[in-house]
């Protein structure tokens, strides 16, 4: 029996030690690739390329006046010994066809630089917006919570209304610490930072969708009675909490904020596959193009429609998202017929499964 017992340890930290080492290299992977991608994001730098250009047009130039130099006798003397009219515009041609390939290489490289310097421009344009965008979340909040002090200060409420007081300045401060948490993250996430992913769990999804629908009700007071919500009690996915509670919050929040009141928003999870759990958070919204579709995951993109009907937002929520996500070996898409005919974002995470606590102290209470 002891011998038994021996082997099954022996077993279970086998298959610990080999989960250990998957999920670290699946970490250092990610890691890797995050690198290559800041590289290629280096190199795609406008500067960069101008100068990685003027290089290459410099070292061509040079590379032609050499070879130019080197067979220049050798080419006056065929000349001469040709002595034909069609030896002569042979050997002119040849040069008009050397000039006019570097003209044609010089033409492109300001070409490409010129559509760089635009997408440098844009991304400019973007940044500015984004500013904009973070000094109106950040005011609007900040305004309500003085509003908030300075009636407490200059008036003596009952009870109830003390508590309402207190409980808008906490759900301001929320608003606050949800903003500053998307931008810190989103630059961590920029830099290919992504040790607070590392730590993963198996958490329940259904409690996590309920927690985060709680938190944006400040967005629509009635927003318990526009949701429906789908998700069995045994769906578990394996993500760090962090993960989880950013995705739902950002998509649940966008779903809201996007739609009008009273229209239903429709949560969906099931595992579809074996290995994962898929989620989808559908609203009748203001819908997206296909062009849209293909942009609104890149950091600091907002639709047209989006700023024309002034909503909030910085245009961080769907680049964390996607960041996240990818980086917890899941995956994440949206799909719309079109615009004002709403929007479905589908979310796909590791599959995770219950884990028995109390079953476990039992154990370890047993073995000591």
């Amino acid at each position: 029996m002891r011998f038994i017992g021996d082997g099954i340890r022996a077993l279970i930290w086998s298959f610990s030690l080999f989960k250990f080492l998957s999920f670290e290299f699946t970490y250092y992977l990610v890691k890797i690739s995050s690198f290559f991608r800041s590289l290629a994001r280096s190199l795609a730098h406008p500067i960069v390329v101008f100068a990685l250009l003027q290089i290459i047009w410099v070292s061509v130039t040079v590379a032609w006046l050499v070879w130019y130099r080197d067979v220049r006798k050798e080419l006056r003397e065929l000349a001469r010994a040709l002595s034909s009219t069609r030896g002569t515009a042979q050997y002119a041609w040849a040069f008009l066809q050397v000039g006019s390939v570097l003209l044609g290489m010089l033409l492109v490289g300001t070409v490409v630089v010129f559509a760089f310097g635009q997408r440098h421009s844009q991304n400019i344009r973007k940044q500015r917006k984004f500013f904009s965008s973070v000094t109106h979340e950040l005011r609007s909040p900040l305004s309500s919570i003085q509003l908030a002090v300075e009636t407490l200060r200059a008036r003596k409420m009952d009870k109830r209304m003390t508590d309402q007081m207190y409980d808008m300045i906490l759900t301001d401060i929320k608003r606050l610490l949800r903003l500053v948490d998307n931008v810190l993250v989103s630059a961590r996430l920029d830099r290919g930072i992504l040790d607070f992913l590392k730590k993963t769990d198996q958490i329940p999804l259904a409690p996590a969708i309920e927690k985060v629908s709680e938190a944006v009700t400040y967005l629509d007071k009635n927003l318990k009675s526009r949701l429906k919500i789908s998700c069995p009690d045994d769906v578990y996915v394996q993500v760090s909490e962090s993960t989880l509670l950013l995705v739902l919050n950002n998509l649940i929040e966008n779903a809201v904020k996007y739609s009008q009141p009273e229209t239903l928003i429709e949560i969906t999870a099931a595992t579809l596959k074996p290995k994962s759990v898929t989620l989808s958070i559908k609203d009748q919204g203001i819908g997206l193009d296909k062009h849209e579709a293909h942009q609104i995951f890149d950091m600091f993109y907002r639709t047209d429609e989006v700023i024309k009907k002034a909503i909030s937002g910085t245009g961080l929520g769907l680049y964390i998202v996607r960041s996240t996500v990818r980086a917890s070996g899941g995956d994440v898409w949206v799909e719309s017929p079109g615009k004002g005919l709403g929007t479905t974002f589908f979310v796909t995470l590791p599959c995770g499964r219950k884990v028995d606590r109390k079953s476990t102290a039992e154990r370890r209470d047993g073995k000591h």
